[in-house]
């Protein structure tokens, strides 16, 4: 099955002049920005009920308002860098991203506890 995939994005990136070809990548790079907030989503919800923490509470620790909150974990928002940083901060943890051109996007995004500093 994998084998005949490459194959028909190979026949298929053939058919495509230079233009389409940009259209495409850049597409497939919406596509995976698109999963990556759905998983940052999933994540901010996990992390929030794991602490028994409610929307509010969340919204009120991290200065994001429980609207955006809300909007997050439905995987309807695209929060910005620094609205991740406050979540994430106001969950004790930090999110890692992995850039790659992969389309095995499952790791794309891990929530770790951020490490005690001395």
């Amino acid at each position: 099955m994998k084998d005949e995939l490459a194959s028909f994005v190979a026949d298929f990136d053939l058919t495509l002049d230079d233009d389409e070809r940009e259209l495409w990548r850049l597409e497939q790079i919406q596509a995976r920005a698109d999963v990556q907030a759905d998983l940052f989503g999933i994540a901010v919800r996990e992390a929030r009920l794991a602490l028994g923490m409610t929307q509010v509470q969340l919204a009120e620790k991290s200065g994001v308002q429980q609207r955006e909150i809300s909007r997050i974990e439905k995987c309807i928002a695209n929060p910005t860098l620094k609205t991740v940083d406050k979540v994430m901060r106001a969950l004790n943890g930090q999110v890692v991203f992995s850039f790659n051109d992969s389309p095995a996007l499952a790791t794309a995004l891990t929530v770790a506890p951020l490490k005690a500093t001395a």
